[in-house]
């Protein structure tokens, strides 16, 4: 299996001499994720059990193994994509005020609304791949912890987050000297920074491949539904497909899920246009405003084209 290495399944692929302890890999450098996998398995370890592949810039794109079972919620102000390479995730909301379980299954992807309180809970031998966007100035992620069933908030903490991998584990030992965790009675918490959504309905994953099945070759077909300003846009490709030159505001993310892609890119205006081949179970990112076109590689191609939508001040600024 093209996504597949290590002890996570199948021959250990070669690590690219040039990916461990790099913080985000570089623009135009196709990655497969199987060697990215192998070279930083060790590095997937709890309680989070979360690595970045690309973290620099505009996105948060992560690899997540297990077992890493969390009792903590996440709350963010953007929406996460989750996709699961290996394995099943079993992903707790709370729901309009209810805990519930999401089981997102292998092959399947889910894009998780922005403010719902979340729990990613991974079995062993598990992984998946999570994609973010980056904070904006002042945006604030919140960690919290409820009583019995969700029905009070028993103590949180809210944090500017760079790093989730990195940036929960001091949050959760501090939960653990807690006074709330140890008494079981809610901490006194100032108001929260942001307010969550207690609204919306979390969709049911979508399992991509079945989707795509029996389709007719085609590219920029949203797999989520449009996105409004701000919003996580996800666009297919599948088949023997050309995509018409397009150029985003913001960075681009190419997954390619089966079979593979090429994209011819020009990253500069009036600069020189660069053909980057990506393969089954790899990925590329794109820098902003780069104007690219994309075609899949015969009838068994599949992937995502992965983005933000621009604010309404970023779409009136060019």
């Amino acid at each position: 299996h093209a996504w597949q290495g290590g002890r996570h399944g199948g021959p250990r692929a070669p690590a690219t001499p040039s990916l461990p302890g790099m913080p985000s890999v570089p623009y135009l450098h196709p990655l497969p994720l199987a060697e990215w996998i192998a070279a930083h398995e060790h590095e997937l370890l709890p309680p989070v059990c979360n690595k970045l592949v690309y973290g620099q810039g505009q996105w948060k794109c992560m690899v997540v193994g297990g077992p890493n079972q969390r009792a903590d919620y996440h709350v963010e102000a953007g929406e996460e994509f989750f996709y699961q390479i290996k394995g099943d995730l079993c992903l707790k909301v709370v729901e309009r005020g209810i805990p519930r379980d999401v089981w997102v299954r292998e092959g399947q992807a889910l894009l998780l609304p922005a403010r719902v309180p979340h729990s990613p809970n991974r079995g062993a031998n598990t992984l998946g791949l999570v994609l973010e966007r980056a904070r904006r100035p002042g945006e604030l992620d919140g960690l919290r912890y409820y009583t019995e069933g969700c029905k009070e908030v028993l103590w949180e903490e809210w944090f500017h987050c760079t790093d989730l991998g990195k940036d929960l584990k001091p949050v959760i030992e501090r939960w653990h000297a807690s006074e709330a965790k140890r008494t079981g009675v809610p901490a006194e918490l100032p108001p929260a920074p942001m307010e969550v959504d207690a609204e919306t309905a979390v969709p049911a994953p979508m399992a991509l491949a079945a989707w795509a099945a029996g389709a007719r070759a085609g590219a920029g077909v949203p797999v989520f539904g449009a996105a409004g300003p701000g919003g996580f846009a996800a666009v297919a490709f599948w088949g023997a497909c050309k995509r018409p030159p397009a150029a985003r505001p913001g960075e681009v993310v190419i997954l390619c899920l089966e079979g593979g892609a090429r994209v011819a890119v020009r990253a500069a205006e009036g600069g020189a246009e660069e053909e980057v081949a990506v393969p089954a179970g790899g990925i590329v990112l794109l820098p902003e405003k780069a104007e690219y076109t994309l075609r899949g590689d015969g009838d068994g191609a599949f992937g995502l084209e992965l983005f933000v939508e621009p604010l309404e001040g970023e779409r009136a600024g060019g």
